[in-house]
């Protein structure tokens, strides 16, 4: 892509209201951070001292701001991107806007200047706050790097082709937000409503390691098709994996075919996981054999199938939304998500382990493969 001879509108100043520092974790869908510890004060210490305790000690940083549309001329937006500044070693950084759902349409602050300008030299740097137009200083200067995270827009990938040289894992809120051109290694991207658009992965099949989708929108029978379309343009795929992040709020679940065929076909694959929220029955129609996911023997029974399907496979994880009686529901209790896990170890055996939340960050492999 050829830069443009216009320069974008200049960058405003605006207020930022307390903002918060969750720690060094990676968040993904359902596993981003409210509000935890209110770090104003220190923003206002960063911004006076020139040397602040911390600081530069800092390695990996996590936190919202406001909706744009809220925030007002103050001195504030200054103090941030001051204290940013003195972080000079930071190497993850993680902007998110309060109260929005990861891969959910989110505003779009023209406020890039806040990080722009920084010292740091990112690795991973995860953008569902600034508007991707207002940073191309920001892309300029990150040439270190190597993982992206736009998961609240779905657009066109915003670098140019001589920007951020060492990337190699890309996660977006939509196929079309991918770039061309690069040999990525991971991707995590929200699930295509159009299942031909699966074929623009196809050009990641020399690279590709990593794949993980998830949907956000409802659809009952989508298991096997997809699995069927990824092993086929995928074939040499280490780890994948499959969830839902958007629930029926209803008892009405659906059934859908196994994927034990298909990914059998995936023979590299190393890990999967496999996280519904609406799927309650999984049918073998080869074999007549229905595989139900209500209780953790359920998602036992149904990990050891594909444990047995995919000889190679080390690890699957198998996770399903347990809903409860309309009497349950009434006195609020909502269900829970049950998962269980399954290992080979170097003789063989296959051990599991069941528990309950679904632990993106922990099964996914993209932050750290």
């Amino acid at each position: 892509m050829r830069r443009p001879r216009a320069k974008g509108p200049p960058c405003a100043i605006h207020d930022l209201s307390p903002v918060s520092a969750p720690g060094s974790t990676h968040y993904l869908p359902h596993s981003r951070p409210s509000a935890l510890a209110p770090w104003r004060l220190n923003v206002v210490v960063y911004s006076r001292d020139p040397t602040p305790p911390g600081a530069e000690r800092m390695h990996a940083l996590s936190f919202e701001l406001p909706h744009p549309e809220s925030l007002s001329l103050s001195s504030d937006a200054v103090k941030i991107a001051r204290a940013l500044g003195r972080c000079i070693n930071l190497k993850e950084l993680s902007v998110y806007c309060e109260g929005h759902h990861i891969f959910s349409p989110s505003p779009v602050a023209i406020q890039g200047w806040i990080v722009s300008k920084c010292p740091f030299r990112l690795t991973k740097f995860t953008n569902a706050y600034f508007r991707n137009s207002f940073l191309s200083g920001f892309w300029s200067a990150q040439a270190e790097i190597r993982v992206l995270s736009l998961p609240a827009f779905a657009q066109t990938f915003p670098c140019y082709d001589d920007q951020l040289p060492n990337l190699i894992a890309v996660e977006a809120a939509d196929l079309q937000a991918l770039p061309t051109g690069r040999p990525l290694q991971r991707i995590q991207v929200g699930f295509p409503r159009d299942f031909q658009d699966f074929s623009i992965l196809a050009r990641f099949s020399p690279t590709l390691t990593t794949l993980n989708l998830f949907q956000g929108y409802r659809n009952y029978t989508f298991y096997l098709r997809t699995v069927e379309i990824v092993a086929r343009h995928l074939p040499m795929l280490l780890h994948f994996g499959i969830g839902e992040i958007c629930t029926l709020h209803t008892q009405i679940q659906a059934s859908d075919e196994s994927p034990l065929p298909a990914l059998a076909k995936l023979t590299r694959l190393e890990t999967l996981f496999l996280y519904t929220h609406n799927i309650a029955t999984f049918r073998d129609a080869t074999n007549n054999i229905l595989y139900p996911v209500n209780t953790p023997l359920d998602l036992k029974t149904f990990g050891l199938a594909i444990m047995d399907a995919c000889p190679q496979l080390l690890q699957a994880a198998i996770g399903a939304h347990v809903y409860r009686t309309a009497i349950q529901e009434r006195k609020g209790d909502k269900g829970s998500e049950l998962t269980c896990t399954l290992t080979r170890s170097e003789v063989g055996e296959v051990l599991s382990l069941n528990g309950t939340g679904f632990e993106f960050p922990a099964v996914s492999k993209f932050w750290e493969p």
